[in-house]
């Protein structure tokens, strides 16, 4: 996901993502990571921050991934396309809805349309490798 989503970006205007890192001042798993601390009694430092942030996200994924492995064979709706449709719903779960009602990120609205582009598009990416990954892991197994 991330080396798709981080090749976008590098496309994307210098206004666009300027406009975006007004926005966002810090990355949501950071600002939640930086509030798990906090609410664990501690103060934690940028890279303290940084490396929870990055399990976080991590985690996220595998969880994310994990639901989708264990729901696939009831759900085979979601499987479609190699795993398009979990990508679409991953996105907007955790991006356009799960961020903002976590007061992480700001209202979807506010932000340029190619940064809910590069959303997609990245979480579409850990989709299909997600399918592949449970396909070639059940073709194994047979």
């Amino acid at each position: 996901m991330m080396p798709v989503t981080e090749l976008f970006y590098r496309l994307e205007p210098a206004r666009q993502r300027r406009k975006e890192a007004a926005l966002r001042r810090n990355e949501p798993v950071e600002k939640l990571a930086a509030r798990l601390m906090k609410l664990m009694g501690g103060e934690a430092t940028k890279d303290q921050t940084k490396c929870l942030g990055q399990a976080i996200h991590w985690g996220i994924g595998a969880a994310c991934g994990a639901i989708y492995a264990v729901f696939r064979p009831y759900l085979p709706v979601l499987s479609k396309a190699r795993g398009l449709p979990f990508g679409v719903l991953f996105f907007l779960v955790v991006d356009e809805m799960l961020n903002t009602a976590l007061g992480v990120a700001g209202p979807p609205q506010r932000y340029p349309m190619a940064a809910h582009a590069r959303g997609l598009i990245g979480h579409i990416a850990f989709a299909v490798a997600t399918d592949g990954t449970l396909r070639a892991a059940n073709a194994a197994r047979r």
